[in-house]
C-alpha cells in the first residue's frame, strides 16, 4: 500500500525525470506542465493506467481511501470523496494527478532552472550578489537543499528570497562552519569560491584554526 506521501515523492521523482528528458522540447511551464499531466510515466492520464496492472493499483490505493486527510484534498479539488467506486487503476491516476498539482511549485522551478541554465543560491549562506554564492541542491522529490547550512525547502525558492545565480559569479567550493566556542551551538558558515580564499580566511584568522584543532569548527569541500 502506498501512503499519500509515498504518492507524492513517487510523482515528485517520476516528474522530475521526465523534465530533466522533455523540457527542451518544452516552450514554457505549461506546455511543460500539460506534458507532465498526461505521461503515463508520471500520472498514468494518457493511458488511463500508471501501473497497467488493475492488482498493483488495487494495492497502491488501499493506503489512502480511508485518508480523512486525503479525502478533504480529493474535496479541495472538487471531489465529493474518494471515488472508489471508478476501477482501482482510475483512482490510482486520480491521485497521482492531484499529487502532481501539489507539487507542482517545486517541479516548476526545477523546469525554470533548466531552461535558464542558472542555479538557486542559498541566501542564508551565501555572501550575496557580487560576492560567493552557495548553490543549491536538488534531491529526487524536488525538494532544494543546502549542502552547508543543510535546510531544505519544499517551495519555490524565490518565495523565500532566493536568487538564481548568474553566469561568471563566483560559486563556493570550500566553506568553514564555525560554532564559536562549543560544538552544541549554531553553525556560522564561511564560504570560499577557492582553496586560496579558504587558506587566507585561516591565516588571518588564527582563533579559527584553533577551533577547527579542537572540533569546534570543519572545513567542507563543496
Amino acid at each position: 500500500m502506498m501512503t499519500w506521501e509515498d504518492y507524492l515523492d513517487e510523482v515528485a521523482a517520476d516528474a522530475r525525470e521526465c523534465i530533466e528528458e522533455e523540457y527542451s522540447n518544452c516552450r514554457d511551464w505549461d506546455e511543460m506542465s500539460e506534458l507532465l499531466f498526461v505521461s503515463d510515466h508520471v500520472t498514468g492520464n494518457g493511458s488511463g493506467s500508471y501501473t497497467f496492472s488493475r492488482a498493483q493499483a488495487a494495492e497502491n490505493v488501499g493506503g489512502i481511501v480511508f485518508d480523512l486527510d486525503v479525502l478533504e484534498l480529493f474535496r479541495s479539488y472538487g471531489y465529493d470523496h474518494v471515488p472508489v467506486e471508478e476501477a482501482p487503476e482510475a483512482v490510482d491516476v486520480i491521485a497521482r494527478c492531484l499529487a502532481l498539482g501539489e507539487v507542482s511549485g517545486a517541479l516548476e522551478s526545477i523546469f525554470d532552472g533548466l531552461k535558464s541554465g542558472r542555479a538557486w543560491a542559498c541566501t542564508d549562506c551565501s555572501t550575496g550578489t557580487g560576492g560567493v554564492s552557495v548553490p543549491l541542491d536538488q534531491l529526487d522529490d524536488g525538494t532544494f537543499y543546502c549542502p552547508v547550512c543543510r535546510c531544505s525547502y519544499h517551495r519555490d525558492p524565490g518565495d523565500w528570497g532566493a536568487y538564481q545565480i548568474d553566469d561568471g559569479e563566483a560559486v563556493a567550493r570550500f566553506a568553514v562552519l564555525d560554532s564559536l566556542g562549543a560544538p552544541s551551538c549554531g553553525c556560522e558558515a564561511h564560504v570560499f569560491a577557492d582553496e586560496t580564499g579558504l587558506i587566507d580566511y585561516l591565516d588571518a584568522n588564527p582563533d579559527v584554526s584553533a577551533r577547527l584543532a579542537d572540533g569546534y569548527a570543519r572545513t567542507v569541500e563543496l
